[in-house]
């Protein structure tokens, strides 16, 4: 007489496909959760340009990246900002989100007036004059006007001994938000789920042991 015995281990293999799959399930979190910081920081770097107290706006915004590495079996560490991914360190970028007061090292520190882009060596051909004890550096266009002559004067850079630029949290601000989603998002439950998404992918009838 035949003995038939059949088990299903099914859900079983589920849930260790599910908890191995944690690691990969955490990673995609964090790896999403960076991807949009990243685009929220450079919009906020990128509003600085509109700010003449704050230029170079556009350096920082090119220059924030991402790395995320595996700091144990099952944990990954992620940094964000300048300098990192790939991307050029932008030295002011503290300073900038923080404010503070930065002192010329020997040269005069250059500040732009409004409307005016890029440095003194986008502006070739000016010189310096002073005013009044300031100096200043300028662009002088000859002309015709009516007839006449002129030299109209465009006061492009203020040079000065110390600039002191409030903080404008550029950095700070979007990323009290952002920490507080993530830690929102990376939750056993958010995780698990997600995992569960990917050893979904894999399938699995799950079926084994038939024997008679």
């Amino acid at each position: 007489m035949p003995i038939r015995f059949s088990a299903d281990f099914g859900g079983a293999i589920r849930k260790t496909q599910e908890l191995l799959a944690i690691p990969s399930a955490f990673k995609k979190v964090i790896t999403g959760w960076g991807s949009d910081t990243i685009k929220i920081l450079k919009r906020s770097a990128a509003g600085l340009q509109k700010s003449p107290k704050h230029p170079g706006g556009g350096a920082l915004s090119k220059n924030i990246g991402m790395d995320i590495s595996q700091g144990g079996e099952s944990s990954y560490k992620i940094a964000l900002g300048t300098g990192v991914g790939g991307t050029k360190s932008v030295v002011y970028a503290r300073i900038q989100d923080e404010g503070g007061t930065i002192h010329s090292k020997g040269k005069k520190l250059t500040v732009p007036f409004p409307g005016v882009q890029g440095t003194i060596a986008n502006h070739p051909g000016g010189r310096f004059i002073k005013v009044h004890n300031k100096t200043f550096y300028i662009l002088q266009t000859i002309k015709k006007v009516r007839g006449k002559w002129t030299a109209p004067i465009d006061f492009l850079y203020i040079l000065k001994d110390e600039v002191t630029l409030p903080p404008t949290n550029w950095f700070s601000g979007p990323m009290a938000q952002r920490i507080a989603y993530l830690e929102a998002m990376a939750t056993p439950e958010y995780v698990l789920e997600e995992a569960r998404k990917i050893a979904a992918l894999g399938g699995s009838s799950g079926k084994y042991g038939q024997m008679d």
